[in-house]
């Protein structure tokens, strides 16, 4: 009974379901619609796990994640179509530059705290935004730019994009399980509930926070390549202010410092708009009142949630499978 009260508890299960499921999804699934909402679910996945990572478990709130998704998303597509830089390459530099600028944007802002914190990584993507759609002979300004996926990374891997995304996504929920479980990790935490004490311990405060949000920022690269090739256009627009606060709620909503959280984030920031579709003018108001619930009445977000659902099934199973017991045992 212990070894199965671990499975219920332990949320690594569950996100290695969630994995295999989504993974193995096109083998009994032929509706191309369903394909690109897993495919997007996905890839606000990678946004919400790192974002989770600073801000859950190091506790650097950032307003400005969208500018590295765009920093991902335009510096591969830039490099592909006009320049002809093989995908491969222009993939490594995509990630490398962002993580890059990440390390060197981050001396500066990472000295602030709290709402100064904030308010400075959203100057920051203000300045990408800007940047995007005034840099016309680069970035195409509002116009963006296409991406002809097919003819560029040619029609194998276009074909099976879907894979090499849901991949990218289990290798970094993976990669995260592994750092939360460390001494890097437990370090991180430390951080987060108090930086002054963690420095007092000994713990390298200011590397720890660059490096999250170094790590961060890559993640947020590979979310936005995979953008690129799978909308074949992008414009400034895609990676505006609205969804760096889109991505901070995403992770508030599932959960913060859970990993499970941010999947679930990401699950109900791309599915519920698609159930609201119908409600038209109302659906905005749902939309807010479901959030605000959450925040107001489950602070464990949509993590703690499924965690006290499964707590209380496990306790009614466990129940039940005493009384049984109990019966067999006056029957006899």
């Amino acid at each position: 009974m212990k070894n199965f009260s671990r499975f219920n508890f332990n949320s690594k299960y569950l996100l290695l379901i969630l994995a295999l499921l989504f993974f193995f999804l096109p083998t009994f699934v032929n509706s191309p619609y369903l394909i690109r909402v897993i495919e997007m679910i996905a890839i606000f996945s990678l946004l919400g796990l790192g974002l989770n990572f600073l801000f859950g478990y190091t506790g650097q709130i950032s307003i400005g994640h969208s500018a590295f998704y765009a920093l991902g998303a335009y510096t591969s597509a830039i490099l592909e179509t006009k320049f002809a830089v093989p995908f491969y390459i222009a993939w490594i530099v995509a990630i490398v530059l962002t993580g890059l600028i990440a390390y060197l944007v981050s001396f500066p802002i990472l000295k602030l705290k709290g709402h100064y914190l904030a308010m400075a990584t959203l100057a920051f993507v203000l300045i990408v935004e800007t940047i995007l759609g005034q840099w016309i002979p680069v970035t195409g300004g509002h116009d963006g730019i296409t991406v002809l996926t097919v003819s560029l990374l040619g029609p194998w891997i276009a074909q099976n994009l879907y894979y090499f995304i849901i991949g990218s996504t289990i290798i970094a929920i993976w990669m995260l399980m592994n750092i939360s479980k460390s001494s890097i990790g437990r370090s991180h935490q430390a951080l987060r509930d108090d930086e002054d004490g963690a420095e007092s311990l000994g713990i390298p405060v200011k590397k720890y926070k660059v490096n999250a949000f170094v790590f961060s920022a890559m993640l947020a690269a590979v979310a936005g390549i995979w953008y690129a090739h799978l909308s074949m256009v992008i414009t400034p627009e895609v990676f505006s202010a609205g969804v760096s606060i889109q991505l901070l709620m995403m992770v508030v909503v599932g959960g913060m410092g859970s990993n499970l959280g941010a999947i679930l984030g990401a699950i109900f920031i791309i599915v519920l708009p698609e159930f609201l579709y119908d409600f038209q003018d109302a659906s905005m108001f749902i939309y807010g009142s479901i959030v605000l619930v959450i925040l107001l009445f489950f602070p464990g977000g949509l993590a703690g949630i499924f965690k006290k659902v499964s707590k209380f099934l496990f306790h009614r199973k466990k129940y039940s499978g005493k009384e049984s017991e109990v019966d067999v045992q006056n029957a006899s």
